[in-house]
């Protein structure tokens, strides 16, 4: 049962209800797309659904893409109706509201460079929220097509953090060239 209206209590945020306490934040547009995507990409994985936005098959069976389709619609605002108000297939919808907010261009790639390459420790209250911050920013980069390898992720996380931190990141450097030099042996 879905109730497509429910504010959850505490947030003020509309939210689509899923029952069994799953409840999935409504797109507004480019603020909350990459979450919402990621969102739904789950709850129609979960119910057996992402066969029919995934897949390249055009027999895709009606009944389930209908229900697809009904997903994605009651996901969004009121304000998003109109994108998707005359689609018919579940991946048409999809695939307009991924044009219409995905934004994959220069400027959006260059903004979130910039903010990843000045993201420092100081900015979070905690080493988690610390961390958190920087892969949310490379996950945002790699879901318009911009992947940043593991090691200059590290070095993004290293390069942060305050001088009180630079013994743990010299111990890190000499265990690396360590296990560099063992393996070369």
């Amino acid at each position: 049962m879905v109730d497509s209206g429910v504010v959850v209590p505490g947030t003020g945020t509309d939210m689509l209800s899923l029952g069994g306490g799953v409840h999935v934040e409504k797109l507004e547009g480019v603020s909350n797309y990459n979450s919402w995507k990621f969102q739904m990409k789950m709850v129609l994985t979960l119910e057996g659904l992402w066969s029919c936005i995934g897949s390249a098959d055009s027999q895709t069976d009606t009944s389930r893409d209908q229900k697809a389709l009904a997903r994605i619609c009651l996901s969004v605002k009121a304000a998003c109706h109109q994108h998707v108000r005359h689609c018919v297939k579940a991946k048409e919808a999809w695939d307009k509201l991924a044009n219409t907010f995905e934004d994959k261009g220069l400027y959006r790639r260059v903004l979130l460079l910039r903010q990843l390459h000045h993201t420092d420790y100081s900015q979070f209250s905690s080493m988690t929220d610390y961390i958190d911050g920087i892969m949310t920013r490379v996950q945002q980069l790699a879901d318009i097509g911009r992947v940043i390898d593991d090691a200059e992720v590290a070095e993004l996380l290293l390069s942060g953090l305050p001088q009180e931190f630079d013994a743990l990141v010299s111990n890190l450097e000499t265990a690396c060239i360590t296990n560099t030099l063992s393996s070369e042996l």
